[in-house]
């Protein structure tokens, strides 16, 4: 399962890429998110949603296992899930959220920051400094948007999103390593 975790960004990333590439009315000054929202841009966009959101789902069943006898783990494992969750319901393009849409965008970068605390602070009591270390760093850039204030734009997301991917990353090999 740990092997998703380092999977779950990468494809999430390249559709995402995909989709920018194909979507040329859309700028770094919109949402992320608007990429689902018309065209065939949309559609590449909307299946790495669900792709990634899935494997996040497999991996953060993973984290369950591996947090399994800590009760911070277990909630941290909990804040995934609902992060994994939230990126599939944003990619099922068949349900119109309507003014919900937000409240699961707002709901996903929530749980960035809150999971990677208590995981961090889990991996921390295991004695894994480098993954608290890196962990905390993702904490700090995954708030620098919602310090900013202002419109939420592709970039203050990509600022949140990519140093949490990469500490997923980095969980997700450690993981798979111990699991050798």
């Amino acid at each position: 399962m740990s092997r998703f975790g380092t999977l779950n960004p990468v494809i999430g990333v390249i559709m995402v890429l995909l989709s920018i590439y194909l979507t040329p009315e859309w700028s770094l000054g919109d949402s992320l998110f608007d990429l689902g929202l018309s065209g065939f841009g949309s559609v590449l966009f909307n299946s790495g949603l669900l792709m990634s959101g899935s494997l996040a789902m497999i991996y953060s069943a993973g984290l369950f296992e591996y947090t399994k006898d800590d009760i911070v783990g277990q909630v941290g494992s909990i804040s995934f899930l609902i992060y994994s969750l939230s990126i599939s319901i944003l990619g099922i393009s068949i349900i119109d959220l309507g003014f919900y849409r937000e409240y699961v965008i707002l709901l996903l970068f929530i749980m960035i920051p809150l999971s990677t605390l208590l995981l961090s602070y889990f991996l921390y009591k295991r004695g894994l400094k480098k993954f608290t270390i890196f962990g905390v760093f993702v904490i700090i850039i995954s708030l620098i948007p919602w310090i900013l204030g202002g419109q939420i734009d592709a970039f203050k997301e990509f600022i949140a999103l990519l140093p949490f991917n990469f500490w997923q990353i980095m969980v997700g090999l450690h993981m798979y390593r111990i699991s050798q």
